[in-house]
């Protein structure tokens, strides 16, 4: 988040879910003084959309084994 990186992706192979980290901003508490404020956990059938490339949409299922 302190990178400025507006949005990353966590693909959990464990749990079969996609981690989206959105809207980095200043945290006094987190451990380098940044975090991600919005975080969605979705799975399939679900489709999300990249905040860089909006028009395009990504099935959460393509992203699992």
């Amino acid at each position: 988040a302190r990178a400025g990186l507006p949005e990353y992706w966590l693909v959990n192979l464990v749990d079969r879910v996609l981690e989206v980290h959105r809207d980095p901003g200043p945290d006094p508490a987190a451990p380098f003084g940044w975090r991600y404020r919005v975080r969605h956990t979705v799975s399939p059938p679900a489709v999300v959309t990249p905040s860089a490339i909006s028009p395009a949409a990504v099935r959460v299922a393509d992203l699992l084994p």
